[in-house]
């Protein structure tokens, strides 16, 4: 049985689809990390985590240290994280299941989008970016 996310502190974190970078051999910290198209406001978001998710299930989580401007591309960014160039995995938000939040964003999600989710750390959450009609709290399980 999958483990639905729900983290015990409020937090954002940015829900990042990587299947297509991981399969064209990037290393998974590089395939969670570039090249976003990220507004000043989200960039501001503290405390900030990013996951990257293939088949619903988050198999890479990091913290969100900094944003600079994408070495690939000058108009998008990407995150470094504690630690960078090696960090390690964000072990809370890891190996667990986001469907019931991607499904709150599903028409979003499927055209490669990247979500922003809010935690409240008390069993709720709400998207940021990717359901604009939609901002209202959800619970997590």
């Amino acid at each position: 049985m999958e483990e639905l996310v729900n983290p015990n502190i409020a937090m954002y974190v940015f829900i990042l689809l990587i299947h297509n970078a991981i399969n064209e051999r990037q290393n998974p910290y590089e395939a969670t990390r570039y090249s976003w198209s990220v507004s000043q406001n989200n960039r501001n978001l503290q405390p900030a985590f990013a996951v990257g998710i293939i088949n619903n299930i988050s198999v890479t989580s990091y913290e969100i240290q900094t944003w600079q401007i994408s070495e690939a591309n000058q108009n998008a960014w990407e995150f470094t994280s504690l630690t960078h160039p090696n960090p390690e995995f964000f072990e809370p938000l890891l190996n667990l299941s986001w469907r019931n939040i991607i499904a709150q964003a599903q028409a979003y999600w499927r055209f490669g989008n990247y979500l922003i989710t809010e935690f409240d750390g008390n069993g709720r959450f709400r998207i940021i970016r990717g359901a604009p009609q939609n901002r209202n709290w959800h619970n997590c399980i």
